[in-house]
């Protein structure tokens, strides 16, 4: 299997003091679209059958885990399931973002993309002007109890975020 080593980067993904991550295992889909030089996905190569996967994502960086095949079915408290929209990267259909108690804002147009190698959240600035209007950050990160609530809802589930969850705290 062919695969890159990165030997240095550019901005803030993989600041050794802020990052936890120690390397990089690319689990979207294959294709001319979004893999680099058309190489072949881990997926791809692997020699399992069963090409699930899923990840136990602990506040403790070093007790998180993945499991290939399947899932550790002992550390979880509620599963929900969408359908993939396009087959590029884990991209599913958004309903709605809403701030706090404000107006909805429709993203009936956009997905939502699942990756546990980006904790950043972005998009189109149209949106997101609305999502994060009025949020400040103090420069010590201090007030982020009295951060509005940021939701997503994909497939009718609304997902939550309080401040503390947004904020990076570097």
């Amino acid at each position: 299997m062919k695969f890159g080593e990165i030997d240095s980067t550019e901005g803030g993904i993989f600041w050794k003091g802020d990052s936890k991550t120690s390397g990089v295992l690319g689990l979207a889909y294959g294709g001319e679209d979004i893999s680099v030089d058309n190489l072949h996905t881990f997926f791809d190569n692997a020699s399992v059958t069963d090409k699930s996967f899923s990840f136990y994502l602990h506040a403790n960086p070093t007790q998180s885990y993945m499991v290939i095949p399947g899932m550790d079915t002992e550390n979880f408290g509620s599963l929900d399931t969408h359908k993939v929209a396009q087959e590029k990267y884990w991209a599913l259909d958004v309903d709605y973002l809403k701030q706090g108690d404000n107006q909805v804002i429709n993203a009936f147009d956009y997905f939502v993309t699942i990756d546990t190698g980006a904790a950043i959240i972005q998009g189109p600035k149209t949106i997101m002007d609305q999502f994060i209007k009025g949020i400040t950050v103090n420069a010590d990160c201090s007030g982020q109890d009295d951060l509005p609530t940021l939701t997503f809802a994909i497939d009718g589930t609304p997902y939550t975020l309080s401040g503390s969850d947004y904020v990076v705290k570097t």
